[in-house]
Parts: C-alpha cells; sequence; structure tokens
C-alpha cells in the first residue's frame, strides 16, 4: 500500500494539480513537498483537506493508496455511482448483494434503499413512486438536509432520487448540489449535467416550459463539451419536446434506438403521452 504522501503525489501529477493548489491557504508549497516525499507527517484534518482539495473521497482515495483495489464498501459505492451513470453491467441484485454483506454502515445502507427504492422494476409497479418516496424522505430528513455540505457519495445519491421529491425542495436540492459541485468538486461536471437535466425535468413536470428550456440549452452546450452524446440526444428530446415539435422529437427517439439504447427509447415513448398537449399549441 502507498503511503499517505506517495498517493497524494501521483494523484496530485496525475490530474496535473500545483502542490500550490492543493496547499491553499492551509500549507505552503514547502510543505505539500515535504509530505509527498514522507519527510511530514500528516493529522487525520489535515489529510482530509489535501483529499477534498484534490477532488477525491476518501474512499477513492484508499482505493489509489491500496494499488486501485477496491475495498467491499468503496467497490459498493463504484458500482452505485456506475449505475446512476447508465455504465458497468452489475444488476440491482448484484448490488443489493454486496450491501447485504456490509449491513449495518451507514452509507452503505442508505445506497441500499436508494437502490431498492427507485430501480425501475420497483417504480413500474403500482403505487411504485409513492413507496419509493417513504423510503427516500427519511434519507433527506434525517440525514442529507441536515448536512452543512455535501461529499461525493451525498450529491450522487441525490442525483439518483432528485425525482421523487416536491418542486420546491428540488429546486433547493438542484441549487445548493450545482453550488457545491462549482466550488468543490469542479471535475464532476457530468453530475452537474445530470442535476441540470433532472432541474429542466421538474420545471417541465411543473408547466414551466420557460425554465425548462433555459437548462437544457445550458445542459445542451454541456454535454457537447463533455462529448456525452448519449446525453445530448436526450437533451435534444426534451428540448423538442417543449417546443412542441413531435417529428423532431420521434428523430430524437429514433436517433437513441440507433444508438443502441432501445430501453430509453421505449420509455420515451411512453413519456410523450404526458405531454401530448404540448403538440396542440
Amino acid at each position: 500500500m502507498k503511503t499517505p504522501g506517495q498517493a497524494i503525489h501521483d494523484v496530485r501529477i496525475a490530474r496535473r494539480i500545483t502542490q500550490k493548489t492543493i496547499a491553499g491557504n492551509s500549507f505552503d508549497r514547502s510543505a505539500i513537498s515535504k509530505i509527498e516525499h514522507d519527510a511530514k507527517e500528516l493529522t487525520y484534518n489535515e489529510a482530509v483537506f489535501l483529499i477534498e482539495r484534490m477532488g477525491l473521497s476518501q474512499d477513492e482515495f484508499q482505493y489509489i493508496r491500496g494499488n486501485y483495489r477496491l475495498s467491499p464498501k468503496a467497490e459498493i459505492i463504484y458500482l452505485f455511482i456506475n449505475y446512476f451513470n447508465h455504465r458497468g453491467s452489475a444488476t440491482v441484485n448484484d448490488i443489493l448483494a454486496k450491501c447485504t454483506k456490509l449491513a449495518g454502515d451507514p452509507d452503505v445502507d442508505r445506497i441500499s434503499t436508494i437502490i431498492f427504492a427507485v430501480n425501475d422494476d420497483n417504480l413500474n409497479k403500482s403505487g411504485g413512486i409513492e413507496n419509493a418516496r417513504k423510503l427516500i424522505i427519511p434519507i433527506w430528513q434525517n440525514y442529507l438536509s441536515k448536512l452543512e455540505t455535501w461529499n461525493i457519495l451525498d450529491l450522487y445519491m441525490l442525483n439518483g432520487v432528485f425525482f421523487i421529491f416536491d418542486d420546491d425542495t428540488t429546486r433547493k436540492i438542484a441549487n445548493l448540489a450545482v453550488k457545491t459541485i462549482n466550488e468543490k468538486y469542479p471535475f464532476l461536471q457530468e453530475l452537474k449535467l445530470n442535476f441540470i437535466i433532472n432541474t429542466a425535468f421538474v420545471q417541465m413536470r411543473g408547466g414551466d416550459l420557460t425554465k425548462a428550456l433555459q437548462n437544457l440549452h445550458l445542459a445542451e452546450d454541456l454535454a457537447i463539451e463533455l462529448n456525452r452524446y448519449d446525453q445530448l440526444v436526450f437533451i435534444k428530446y426534451r428540448i423538442a419536446l417543449c417546443q412542441g415539435d413531435r417529428k423532431k422529437v420521434e428523430d430524437q427517439i429514433r436517433l437513441m434506438a440507433e444508438m443502441g439504447d432501445k430501453k430509453s427509447a421505449a420509455i420515451l415513448k411512453m413519456e410523450i403521452e404526458r405531454y401530448n398537449y404540448l403538440f396542440e399549441k
């Protein structure tokens, strides 16, 4: 296992972060050099500060220290994040099985509850949304809403359950989440993109198409910047929907299916029915 100093050095170099940048106002550059060469021991609070300055969670940092071998908890977090990013092949049952082995860990228990509550099979059942709310709202009330700031895992949890909340709460969450990403985790641009897209959806749900379009155009620019053309198709679909352009809506759904995401294309076809009134303007 790498020492903390070695791991900090490797991450800093890989991410092209200067010693001055991670030092902030808490260290001078020479102190960072000593830390990286194991000539200065770190306190816990100092380590947490530097880990966050590099845009890492503590679990991610331990993963790097362990030469990129995941601990059981880190693996669960990794699978959870990829599940909501639509990456990786782990199923809901795979993740829940791993969570069972670490039951009692607060983070793992929250992940387990969220995955169970909002997976497609449960949401598509009669009363699925209401049942999901009953499981998710306590996590918000008893934990997430009480934090002064959100860490990376907290942000991914919120992204996964965003649509569960009422419109006022979602706006509050989205504004604070984007602010937190901009200030603390600027490398999480794909997560920021998700929050902007989800905010637009909430605005559409509330009938505020003007604000929804503003956010969708922001998302469009960011998706292009990030080369997330899969997301771009989805965004263009929502823009066309807000504009009441049925042909463009159908074009984007067809393009999504041609790109191989037939499941999402089928979901969007069903969604159109909810917004049929937009084509009658």
